[in-house]
């Protein structure tokens, strides 16, 4: 059994119309590329709609035409449970759901109301029972009772969900939204949430939303993945971040008995228009390099204060702070981009 995850799947702005041109070779590309995997999974980081109306004024406010879903592979399964599944509101959350449905497209993370967003996905494969559940960092739209959101990671909601998920289960898979965007070191919250969610019986825990690859962490009865990136995400102009468009498939293979377990690492070069592509040598092995001296740094045992320091003060990760803390300033003022800046810094280094 070959069980595939992936990093963000964003088919938007520029390379939209390209995939929808060429949508019939972009389909028969990607069912090729997963052709040996029995489950694939990646985060949806857009809303399926055609809606205008967008929830609030952000910076970037994503969406996806409804078209596209033709090009996904017939085994994927989605987290929608994300900072962006609401950008067109709880309009474009309710297409989403519709659409995914219309297309027989898995998805879990985000709903009408928190019973619906912390339904996870349950296939059977190979004669293994594999469940999957999705959440989201607290500070974005959480699913209540009567509203639409996202499940949140909550370790007092999600813990429960677990393990009641794990009585079901032969496999459990966890997708968490959560970090800091560029930055590949995983943060205390995510660091305390991992540990957790693994005690509760997830055995995969794996971390979207920094937009870049991070570490990998394997132990003899649970493996955590600390960003997957991109996969299809069209690259923004001039964008000084190169590991933007640096990512990779991560592969598990188990045998029958699921003691034989191995975890290939595939490297891929996202294009111009967001699709990922085989790279050449000398990138593959970069991409591999980087994961493997991530991992070795978040596996020492060593605070990791100083790391996310070091990638703090990096030239291109201070031009998109700069950038964005100043469209920030400009939207909500000065006191709004010192409110974000606090955020950030609650974020990289403590556990709230």
């Amino acid at each position: 059994m070959r069980i595939t995850l992936l990093g963000d799947f964003a088919p938007v702005c520029r390379g939209s119309n390209y995939l929808l041109d060429k949508r019939e070779e972009v389909r028969n590309y990607l069912h090729e590329l997963f052709r040996e995997s029995d489950l694939v999974f990646a985060n949806l980081e857009t809303p399926i709609t055609n809606s205008e109306k967008k929830a609030e004024n952000k910076r970037f406010s994503f969406k996806m035409n409804p078209e596209l879903t033709e090009v996904f592979p017939p085994q994927l399964i989605l987290s929608i449970a994300n900072n962006h599944i609401l950008d067109f509101g709880d309009e474009g959350l309710s297409d989403t759901i519709k659409n995914l449905k219309i297309k027989g497209i898995l998805f879990t993370g985000a709903g009408k109301n928190i019973n619906e967003a912390g339904t996870p996905v349950i296939v059977k494969c190979k004669n293994k029972q594999v469940g999957f559940i999705a959440s989201a960092d607290k500070r974005y739209k959480s699913a209540t009772e009567e509203n639409y959101g996202v499940f949140p990671s909550d370790l007092n909601v999600l813990i429960p969900k677990i393990k009641e998920l794990k009585k079901q289960v032969n496999l459990l898979f966890l997708s968490i939204h959560m970090g800091m965007e560029y930055i590949p070191v995983p943060t205390p919250a995510m660091m305390e949430m991992a540990k957790q969610s693994h005690e509760a019986g997830a055995d995969v825990v794996f971390f979207h939303h920094t937009h870049c690859l991070s570490g990998v962490t394997l132990r003899e009865n649970h493996t955590t993945l600390w960003g997957l990136g991109n996969f299809i995400f069209p690259e923004k102009k001039n964008n000084p971040f190169k590991p933007w468009i640096e990512t990779a498939a991560f592969h598990f293979n188990y045998a029958d008995n699921q003691n034989d377990i191995s975890l290939d690492i595939i490297p891929y070069r996202i294009s111009e228009v967001g699709l990922p592509e085989k790279p050449d040598t000398a990138t593959r092995e970069k991409i591999i390099s980087r994961i493997e001296k991530l991992s070795r740094e978040i596996n020492s045992g060593k605070s990791l204060i100083w790391l996310r320091w070091i990638n703090i003060i990096k030239p291109s990760y201070l031009q998109i702070a700069f950038s964005n803390y100043l469209d920030i300033a400009r939207r909500q003022g000065i006191t709004g981009m010192f409110r974000q800046i606090f955020s950030s810094i609650q974020v990289l280094f403590f556990k709230k």
